[in-house]
């Protein structure tokens, strides 16, 4: 995903958005092109990627609980892991869907 983002500021003189991958709201003109399709390209790979560290960490942790671990057993690594990962495959789905509307809106209107 990071590869992308770069990739994306070489092509057609780069994407001209910033960190929300939105164009400015100051000016009528959205810029477009293959940089800010690569850009938001980026951001689905890179949410894509988040949701499956999250289901590796998840199932990782349930292994250690379902074998000689007890729950009570559990460290504190392995607690914080479990809400972390679950805030990930909350939060992360709810900015794709941010990052889908705005493919959409570039192509559909």
């Amino acid at each position: 995903a990071f590869l992308l983002v770069l990739a994306s500021g070489g092509v057609e003189a780069g994407a001209g958005k910033g960190w929300t991958v939105y164009p400015p709201l100051a000016s009528n003109l959205g810029k477009g092109g293959t940089s800010v399709d690569l850009a938001i390209f980026s951001r689905d790979v890179g949410g894509v990627s988040t949701s499956l560290a999250s289901i590796n960490f998840s199932t990782t942790i349930g292994s250690m609980k379902a074998g000689a671990n007890s729950q009570n057993q559990t460290g504190l690594f392995g607690w914080s892991s479990v809400g972390n990962t679950n805030q990930l495959l909350l939060w992360v789905q709810v900015r794709g869907e941010g990052i889908t509307m705005l493919a959409k809106d570039r192509y559909v209107s």
